[in-house]
């Protein structure tokens, strides 16, 4: 299940495409989104260990972006792929919460979740992945280090601080660092 966002100024959309049919939803407008989003965000940024924390907003927030849920389409769905707008870039998908018969669980529990720019570009890389031998690999990272320095322009090394991270900062995000992670990726 593909789902393509469009943020616009008083009416957002989700394109959902599966293998049977193509639908058009309508959602909130894009400032109403960013609200509703950005407190999740900064709350999931800071890494809180109750794990309870957010689980209301992760539902309410599934609900508002995928308001099709409990569609026979997205419930036998395996794989979803999200092509997001906006600040959707920056909402892990995986964290949002589901109701099923069993009761409310993470999307990650039941569905493969991956990102891509465009519905058009998963088209080109489906294309020419006919003539390809694909290998499977795995990239794991984990217990990075964040710099506490910057870096002025012109000033080469890898001490500083990035100007993503800057860009990060400057809206409120924060990255601190994730617990156990280092661990995780030594074990796997």
């Amino acid at each position: 299940l593909l789902l393509e966002y469009f943020l616009g100024g008083d009416q957002s959309y989700v394109i959902s495409i599966s293998s049977k049919s193509a639908k058009l939803f309508h959602l909130a407008g894009k400032t109403d989104i960013e609200q509703s989003l950005r407190a999740y965000i900064k709350m999931i940024s800071e890494g809180s260990i109750d794990e309870s924390a957010g689980h209301g907003a992760a539902e309410r927030i599934g609900r508002q972006l995928i308001p099709f849920m409990g569609s026979e389409e997205f419930r036998q769905a395996k794989t979803l792929i999200v092509v997001p707008d906006g600040i959707l870039h920056y909402l892990p998908f995986e964290a949002l919460r589901v109701h099923d018969e069993r009761g409310p669980k993470y999307l990650i529990e039941d569905l493969a979740i991956s990102y891509c720019p465009s519905a058009s570009s998963l088209m080109a890389l489906n294309r020419d992945r006919k003539d390809r031998k694909w290998t499977k690999g795995l990239l794991a990272i984990g217990g990075p280090q964040y710099s506490r320095g910057t870096i002025e322009a012109g000033e080469p090394g890898p001490a500083g601080e990035a100007p993503e991270r800057r860009l990060y900062k400057a809206q409120g995000f924060l990255f601190p660092p994730l617990p156990y992670s280092q661990r995780e990726v030594q074990g796997i």
